[in-house]
């Protein structure tokens, strides 16, 4: 018989919440630092006024669309919201070749293009 410790599954659900919380208070200080408010953020970012205030606040989770969709109306690259440290690959010419080739891109084929990225990343 096999038994399952399923207090791993809390842990994972508290550690899970905590970053939610992290990123959220992430997105809330980039957008103060710009001087916008959260409806101009959403605006910018072509997402609903009270989803940004869910994610800000961690009740809600953001997908990656939505992470790169608010870093983009924030002017700065994705791995500054998602984390505290400093950008790894921030000046990296692979990186900016992509962001060159999406950046013409419309949401219809950026959609496409995503769902062709997962399928090859998982």
């Amino acid at each position: 018989m096999k038994y399952y410790n399923f207090s791993q599954i809390v842990e994972i659900e508290k550690f899970t919440k905590i970053k939610v919380a992290e990123f959220g208070r992430e997105i809330k200080e980039n957008r103060l630092r710009r001087h916008f408010t959260q409806e101009r953020l959403a605006e910018l970012a072509s997402i609903n006024t009270k989803y940004l205030g869910e994610i800000e606040r961690g009740k809600k989770r953001a997908s990656g669309f939505v992470i790169y969709k608010i870093a983009k109306a924030l002017d700065v690259p994705v791995c500054q919201i998602l984390s505290t440290n400093s950008c790894a690959y921030e000046n990296s010419p692979t990186l900016k070749e992509i962001l060159e080739l999406l950046a013409g891109m419309k949401q219809q084929d950026l959609l496409k293009a995503k769902k062709m990225l997962e399928g090859l990343f998982t």
